[in-house]
């Protein structure tokens, strides 16, 4: 993130409003201002460690608070380690709008890269950002090949001699930005302890890191021409080409999607960290390339769930193929199977109820496909928060005859197409019973819901 722009003085610690990290297990929260008011308050906590990777960061309001916070930690404690994972998706799309179609979006992209490069600069934090090329044609990869994931980790150090007692982690579906914090419905959960998934929340990490650091010559620059304009005369260029050119196609790899299980148990009854790959399950000399373990979950529950019980799926981007199969199989079999969607759709283009947008012209039967084999699908209102029907949660439960309940928690859309179903996810399962608060959390997003209305069917225009 080596970029030349002009300095933006950092914002001064302000007073935070923070909410110190409770002694529990784990806590649900339930709104994007609780997300925040906890972010800020871990990292208050924090004594040895703060990693985060997002897939979006902006250094606007909500940004800069976490920012502020970020260096009032370091200057309480300087020896504190600081690392953030940026996605290379802020490069083309920032305040939720294109960089490439708004002169506004860019200057505030630019403020925000600024922003962040200075404060690395001053030894607050060190800052990679992953996945970039992406205005290179030839590399189009690189659109659908992103760093999905949402974490903050307190204190989770590995290695040995470590004092790990105050470690924490959150997962979340929420990125670092104002909307995220104020206009769109969230999720998340924040884990304590060293036997639950919080130290392999650290491990993912880790090697996520370990790879940015991997391909840093190719991450510090955004396109092919910034790349020679950097290293072509350097002595070492042959040196490094080969392995960058190599970087440039791979973009951070991950190991193939894993189920990290700190819980076991029977089938369907683990307790586990899983995460995706960029690639699917594609067969090579009888192994996989990749696996979509926090995509397939979802999956897992509607496939494992009998008659009477039920499945509630949520999601603002769902899978309108491999998820569709699964919920119609389900509710043939008689599980009572809800789907809760957006009702607003920020980018209409990916609506697939709209006839007219690009997904709905190819999946024109979508909704009355669903609706007509017995899955409840939920179209997210938000009246009651005023949210505006902008649902971002992204989770599932699975509610067994005997009380028992399995839950998702994570940052994965469940889809498997070229959009978002190519980015690296992470989801924690846990198995639990009906006072869990993810359960009330569904009921409270269908009871704020509408059933899907379906649309007018697409006519082609006479010519």
């Amino acid at each position: 993130m080596n970029h030349e722009l002009p300095h933006v003085k950092p914002p001064a610690a302000e007073k935070l409003e923070s909410v110190p990290s409770p002694v529990k297990k784990s806590e649900t929260l339930t709104t994007g201002k609780e997300i925040f008011s906890r972010m800020l308050g871990m990292i208050g906590d924090a004594k040895q460690s703060i990693d985060m990777q997002f897939y979006t960061f902006e250094a606007d309001a909500t940004g800069r608070k976490i920012l502020a916070a970020l260096k009032a930690a370091k200057e309480k404690n300087p020896k504190l380690q600081i690392r953030i994972l940026i996605d290379g998706s802020n490069d083309f799309r920032h305040d939720s709008k294109s960089v490439w179609a708004s002169p506004e979006a860019r200057k505030k992209r630019d403020e925000t890269y600024e922003l962040i490069n200075q404060m690395r600069d001053e030894g607050i934090f060190d800052a990679k950002m992953t996945n970039w090329f992406s205005h290179n044609p030839i590399l189009f990869t690189n659109i659908i090949h992103r760093n999905h994931k949402k974490s903050l980790l307190i204190d989770a150090v590995l290695g040995e001699g470590m004092d790990n007692s105050h470690e924490q982690a959150l997962i979340t579906s929420a990125n670092i930005a104002w909307y995220h914090e104020s206009e769109r419905k969230e999720l998340g959960r924040v884990y304590h302890g060293t036997h639950g998934p919080v130290p392999l929340i650290e491990q993912d990490f880790e090697h996520d890191f370990e790879n940015a650091q991997k391909w840093e010559r190719v991450y510090s620059v955004r396109n092919i021409p910034e790349y020679f304009q950097k290293y072509l005369f350097r002595k070492d260029f042959w040196k490094h080409f080969r392995h960058d050119w190599i970087g440039s196609l791979v973009r951070n790899p991950q190991r193939p999607g894993e189920r990290l299980v700190f819980g076991p148990g029977p089938k369907g009854h683990d307790s586990a960290v899983l995460t995706d790959s960029f690639w699917g399950e594609m067969p090579i000399v009888g192994k996989r390339l990749g696996a979509r373990e926090a995509t397939n979950e979802a999956f897992t529950m509607l496939d494992l769930a009998k008659k009477g019980e039920k499945v509630v799926v949520f999601t603002p981007y769902p899978g309108i193929h491999y998820l569709t199969n699964h919920l119609i199989d389900a509710a043939k079999r008689g599980v009572d199977v809800h789907l809760v969607i957006a009702e607003n759709y920020e980018q209409e283009i990916i609506n697939p109820k709209d006839p007219e947008g690009l997904i709905g012209k190819f999946f024109a039967n979508w909704p009355k496909k669903l609706v007509g084999s017995n899955v409840h699908v939920h179209e997210y209102l938000g009246e009651k928060e005023g949210n505006n029907g902008l649902l971002h949660a992204k989770g599932a439960l699975w509610i067994r005859d005997d009380g028992s309940v399995r839950t998702l928690i994570g940052s994965t859309n469940f889809s498997k197409g070229p959009i978002s179903g190519m980015n690296r996810e992470i989801a924690v399962v846990e198995e639990s019973d009906l006072s869990d608060p993810l359960v009330a959390y569904a009921d409270s997003l269908i009871e704020d819901s509408k059933p899907l209305q379906l649309p007018e069917p697409y006519r082609r225009r006479k010519r």
